[in-house]
């Protein structure tokens, strides 16, 4: 029982630490709203506290994910050791792949709108890559029909 309140009594530490990198005074605000509380960016787009998982292959997490998430997400991976505030250059980093793929994901609906009923062409890479996602699946497919018949 002692080893939750410690837990707990960290968290709350961590997430005052938080809330202060942050400059955020959580004064009249109820303990409900501070547990969903996202920090300020300063880009367009909301806020979050951005954290990076650490590499532990003992139980199973990679390092290098990135995640924004709220203050009292953040507080417990902290905590847990599971992840730390991510850098400026990695969270730098996380935003423009994440504008890259939401620039794809335009291009492609895109396409979509401009089709209409016409042929599409689809670079090679993407065939080859689907092609071997395909392949991948009939190979499993067909080692899982052969353990069942076996067993």
């Amino acid at each position: 029982m002692a080893d939750i309140k410690l837990y707990w009594a960290l968290v709350a530490e961590q997430r005052a630490r938080l809330l202060n990198l942050l400059e955020v005074s959580t004064a009249g605000m109820s303990r409900e709203e501070i547990a969903h509380l996202a920090g300020r960016d300063d880009t367009k787009g909301g806020g979050a506290i951005f954290i990076t998982s650490v590499d532990k292959p003992l139980e199973g997490i990679t390092g290098g994910s990135i995640s924004g998430v709220t203050v009292e997400i953040a507080a417990r991976r902290i905590v847990e050791g599971s992840h730390r505030l991510a850098t400026k250059d990695e969270i730098a980093s996380f935003k423009a792949a994440q504008r890259a793929r939401e620039r794809t994901c335009a291009d492609t609906e895109r396409r979509k709108r401009e089709a209409d009923g016409k042929t599409v062409t689809i670079d090679r890479e993407v065939v080859e890559t689907l092609g071997a996602a395909v392949e991948r699946a009939s190979t499993a497919r067909a080692r899982n029909a052969g353990a069942e018949s076996k067993g």
